[in-house]
């Protein structure tokens, strides 16, 4: 299958086809539906205001009483601090005269 084919004919069915696709796209987006139109939100509804309640009548304040005699309050007596303890002084750790590091790779 080795025919020989112009330039010039190959030039117009690569042409051809880049138009059919061109106007093939177009019709493609120019045939869509509309996008839905947005809803509109709701407007609030209004709040009725509360009617003011009736203010009340004053009541008569009570005579006042006699207040008693305050009684002499006791003087506070000074808690003895508490004596420092000597904390033990830790033994030092006995360390290995060894230590065996483990690599099991090592030859």
């Amino acid at each position: 299958m080795s025919e020989k084919v112009s330039r010039r004919k190959y030039i117009a069915v690569a042409g051809a086809a880049a138009a059919a696709a061109v106007i093939g796209g177009a019709a493609y987006y120019l045939s869509r539906p509309a996008p839905p139109a947005p809803t509109p939100t709701p407007a609030p509804t209004p709040k009725p205001t509360a009617t003011p309640a009736p203010t009340p009548k004053p009541t008569a304040t009570p005579s006042p009483t006699a207040t008693p005699k305050p009684t002499a309050t006791p003087t506070p007596t000074a808690t003895p601090k508490p004596t420092p303890t000597a904390t033990p002084k830790p033994t030092p750790a006995e360390l290995p005269e060894f230590i065996t590091l483990m690599n099991p790779g090592a030859p």
